[in-house]
């Protein structure tokens, strides 16, 4: 196998572990210890590893507990991957304060990911947010957009 091609498949296996299997011991074993994760989905924008748990994973594991991934695409540049996907789940329980829907998800995302010697040192991540809240909101809440 190529560099190349171990680059892309460490990035689908760091993706697959975090936010489909939820193995926290693969994902802690594939970040630097001082790994930052990015994302416009939490204050401030950053996370430190324990923060990345706490704040996404556990939030979206809790809530969408039958999480699937299928990664769409994987695009490599030096030493950034890019992994866009799609995420599908059941909202089972509170997520971002809405109470559960039983709606089945599918969401698009991407992650951008840094890497290193020692493992992914940076990782920026996005949801599409809008597309999860108006699949999980009911019909009253939501927007029209002139669709």
């Amino acid at each position: 196998m190529s560099t190349l091609e171990t680059e892309k498949a460490l990035v689908e296996e760091f993706v697959v572990a975090a936010f489909e299997k939820d193995d926290r011991k693969t994902v802690r074993r594939m970040l630097t210890s001082d790994a930052l994760v990015h994302t416009p989905n939490v204050p401030g924008g950053e996370l430190d590893v324990d923060g990345f748990e706490t704040q996404i994973l556990d939030a979206f594991h809790d809530a969408f507990p039958d999480l699937s991934i299928a990664v769409e695409s994987l695009i490599m540049e030096g030493t950034t991957v890019i992994c866009r996907f799609t995420m599908t789940g059941t909202h089972e329980d509170v997520f971002r304060g809405i109470e559960p829907s039983g709606e089945t998800i599918a969401v698009t995302g991407v992650v951008e990911l840094r890497l290193t010697d020692a493992g992914i040192s940076d990782l920026w991540q996005t949801t599409d947010s809008l597309e999860l809240l108006e699949q999980i909101t009911d019909d009253a809440h939501r927007v029209d957009h002139g669709e």
